[in-house]
């Protein structure tokens, strides 16, 4: 009984706590970050939850455009990016305040991790506008079922943080729950700046008695306060990052300026070396052919004086094969002629020793007596 008594003043002390907590900070809590226009909006994942019980749509300005916004989302979840809140209630480590190019593919369908056993489901997808997750009684049932089946066959499963039981950020399998969280990213100032407006949709067992209603409320606040802390970490991550970016670009771009002059100077070097070398290329070349034309000149009369050597030598020897043969020729002629004379030497005195005796015999004697 004693016990009984004191549980039920705990219940009462913590439900009193919280009441007055929440009337305190209420009209900060409602109004924070909430837009009329934005609550008057229907927005993509409405849908999913369409007997929703809480409804909680906020937005927060952005001085970046809506691509620069997108990549934080698409890599939120645990053990991944992290949720950029309070990480010693919903993560294992830090939020990373970097872009990760290896979780920037998100498809519908796939999971995001809130814990080591249970995701909200990524439900609608339109990459830099809409992103929208889904969980709810029976998902969340599954989830749960197949991390402990994973357990039972000994696979290796990590155990849930006590910070994420703690803040019963694991997601009981209650009754009738379900829920939708949409992150809608709309463009400013002509795509310069970004809203991002967050709508929570959820669909809850309504509480029974004064306890479960003011853990019912701090649960709200608890979800608001983690909510809050998402958006301004992700507005200014974007922004860190947007502004590193154009910091970035600015120096890249002077110095691309600088680079580009660079290479028109040394364009405008390259151009007078390049007509320095051609002018003194041209002098070098004429003196290439004056050398070149000086030696072909010595070569040919070299070449020439080859020649004529060979020609006086070969006149010589025709010469002398010609006084040689000249001299051949006439010591035969001198021979023909002088056998030819004798022979008409020979010829002639047979002639005149036969007209000799012709002459003798027909000569009348003289009578040599007185």
């Amino acid at each position: 009984m004693r016990a009984r008594t004191l549980l039920f003043g705990a219940a009462a002390a913590t439900a009193g706590a919280t009441a007055a907590l929440a009337f305190a900070i209420r009209p900060w809590w409602r109004s924070w970050g909430v837009d009329p226009t934005d609550a008057a909006v229907g927005f993509a994942g409405d849908d999913l939850v369409p007997d929703a019980t809480v409804v909680e749509t906020r937005g927060v300005e952005i001085d970046a455009p809506p691509d620069a916004v997108w990549p934080w989302l698409v890599q939120m979840g645990y053990n991944r990016a992290g949720w950029y809140s309070y990480d010693v209630v919903d993560m294992k480590g830090a939020s990373v305040d970097r872009i990760l190019p290896e979780l920037q593919q998100l498809a519908v369908g796939d999971p995001m991790p809130n814990s080591p056993d249970t995701a909200f489901i990524v439900r609608s997808l339109d990459p830099g506008k809409t992103l929208v997750l889904f969980a709810d009684e029976k998902t969340v049932e599954e989830q749960v079922a197949a991390a402990r089946a994973r357990k039972e066959a000994g696979e290796a499963v990590e155990e849930t943080p006590a910070n994420l039981k703690a803040a019963g950020k694991m997601m009981p399998a209650m009754a009738g729950f379900a829920a939708s969280w949409a992150f809608i990213l709309r463009p400013l100032d002509e795509g310069r700046r970004t809203r991002l407006v967050e709508r929570f949709r959820v669909r809850m067992p309504a509480p029974e008695g004064p306890a479960a209603a003011a853990l019912a409320g701090a649960f709200g606040f608890g979800v608001f306060a983690m909510t809050r802390k998402q958006m301004l970490g992700i507005r200014d991550r974007a922004e860190a990052a947007h502004i590193a970016a154009g910091i970035t670009a600015e120096f890249t771009g002077r110095w691309d300026e600088k680079a580009v002059e660079a290479v028109d100077a040394s364009a405008g070097n390259v151009a007078d070396v390049s007509e320095a070398t051609a002018e003194v290329a041209t002098a070098d070349g004429v003196a290439d052919v004056v050398d070149a034309t000086t030696d072909r000149v010595a070569d040919v009369v070299d070449a020439t004086a080859e020649q004529a050597t060979d020609v006086v030598d070969a006149t010589a020897d025709r010469v002398a094969d010609v006084v040689e043969a000249t001299a051949e020729g006439a010591a035969a002629d001198v021979e023909a002629t002088a056998e030819q004379a004798t022979d008409v030497v020979e010829a002639t005195a047979g002639t005149v020793e036969e007209a000799v005796r012709s002459a003798g015999k027909k000569a009348p004697r003289r009578s040599t007596k007185p």
